[in-house]
């Protein structure tokens, strides 16, 4: 009996001691895992999500990330991420976005001019006044060009309502020709 009380504590404390081995493998595999860093695209998502929320600081937090990931987007996600930043105050996102926005494409120059938001936040910067200035010459640059080309636009559709003039008299013609031309031939 006293042989077996003496091996009983030192099975006991080995059977311990691999129960805490055991367990500690256990507890270090349930550890979660480090979720990877968010890519490109799932943070333009939550930056155009928050940005059609108007939660302007989210979405402005998320297009930064993004645009350090890949600094290349389309004109319409330069355009909200330079919206979002005017709207929180950030003036040097705000210009260099709307240059890129401008340089990738950006085509609706009276909504830059006339963006209440923008001249509000950063319409007094000295980047404002030039971007301003550039832009108003773009726009002129397009009215005349219009200009010029009116009067061939007037030409040309007055060459068009007489061709259609002369298809529907042709069109008359020949509906009622062939049988004239059949009875004719018949006599």
């Amino acid at each position: 009996m006293l042989k077996n009380s003496t091996t009983n504590p030192l099975i006991f404390t080995y059977a311990l001691v691999c129960l805490m081995f055991l367990g500690s493998k256990n507890v270090a595999f349930a550890q979660k895992k480090e979720a990877p860093p968010p890519t490109y695209g799932e943070l333009i998502v939550q930056a155009e999500k928050f940005y059609a929320e108007k939660n302007f600081k989210k979405a402005f937090k998320n297009y930064e990330a993004a645009l350090k990931l890949l600094n290349d987007a389309s004109p319409l996600i330069f355009m909200h991420a330079t919206l979002s930043a005017a709207e929180t105050g950030k003036k040097t996102e705000a210009v260099d976005w709307l240059q890129k926005a401008i340089r990738k494409g950006w085509l609706n120059i009276d909504g830059i001019l006339d963006n209440k938001t923008l001249k509000s936040k950063i319409g007094k910067t000295e980047e404002w006044q030039r971007i301003t200035k550039e832009l108003i010459k773009q726009q002129d640059k397009r009215i005349t060009k219009q200009a010029k080309f009116e009067s061939l636009r007037k030409k040309l559709e007055e060459v068009y309502e007489e061709n259609q003039e002369v298809q529907r008299d042709m069109a008359a013609f020949w509906q009622t020709a062939p049988t004239d031309t059949m009875t004719i031939v018949q006599k």
